[in-house]
């Protein structure tokens, strides 16, 4: 169940039935982070990761991920894995961001399956292997994952 502090920073950050204020946002969903609400954590992460209403900061994003992937969030886990995967704010570390992906994957987030087929199809950290880039990209297209559904379609893959 969400609490009423990370919904009270969400509505803040998306300025929803009150007026869009991004330190108020931020100042609730890192108290409703201190309170071991995962989604917060990550929503931190993602602001500080694309300058949404902040300045690009990849420490905080860095920071904010691996907080919310220690509470078992697999979109903090997927995230964390492309920022290792492409030395965002880390040093690159493909084994770490696999050994993500895979944890993520292994409880169906769609973007994890994505960045598995990705790694998959280029033979990063993995040796190259279509085939299971293929099934990778279609439990990530079964899951709704937009991207994944784009290429499974120019494939001729079915989902």
């Amino acid at each position: 169940m969400i609490s009423i502090t990370l919904n009270l920073g969400l509505m803040y950050k998306e300025g929803k039935f009150v007026p869009k204020d991004i330190q108020k946002a931020i100042a609730y969903l890192v108290q409703a982070g201190d309170e071991g609400e995962d989604g917060a954590l990550t929503t931190l992460g993602l602001m500080f990761h694309t300058a949404d209403g902040v300045p690009r900061d990849m420490e905080k994003a860095i920071a904010f991920y691996s907080a919310a992937a220690d509470l078992g969030n697999t979109t903090a886990m997927s995230n964390l894995g492309v920022c290792l995967k492409n030395g965002q704010g880390v040093e690159r570390d493909m084994k770490k961001a696999l050994q993500l992906f895979i944890k993520s994957a292994d409880q169906g987030n769609p973007l994890a399956l994505f960045n598995l087929a990705t790694c998959f199809k280029d033979g990063e950290g993995v040796p190259k292997d279509l085939n299971k880039a293929a099934k990778f990209y279609q439990m990530s297209a079964q899951a709704g994952y937009g991207p994944a559904q784009q290429i499974c379609q120019t494939l001729g893959i079915d989902f």
